[in-house]
């Protein structure tokens, strides 16, 4: 768990991003993601939401993390 905030989290993200071509933002996203609430990375993993290949993270990855971040109880959100 973590004190940050989703808003945090994902301007954390978005700043510390190495836009050098070696990593994909969704490949990022995903690991910092898994990295502090590994929950909520369980839960879109290998879904077809999944942003871990591409180079975005998707309204519905994004707002699955956001309600689960919100409410760690969340469940079926997918």
């Amino acid at each position: 768990m973590t004190d940050l905030t989703y808003d945090e989290f994902t301007e954390f993200v978005a700043k510390t991003f190495p836009n050098d071509g070696d990593i994909r933002y969704g490949q990022y996203w995903f690991n910092a993601l898994h990295a502090l609430r590994p929950e909520i990375a369980n839960a879109i993993r290998g879904t077809l939401h999944d942003p871990f290949f591409r180079d975005i993270v998707n309204e519905k990855a994004d707002g699955v993390a956001r309600t689960m971040w919100a409410d760690p109880s969340a469940h079926d959100v997918m």
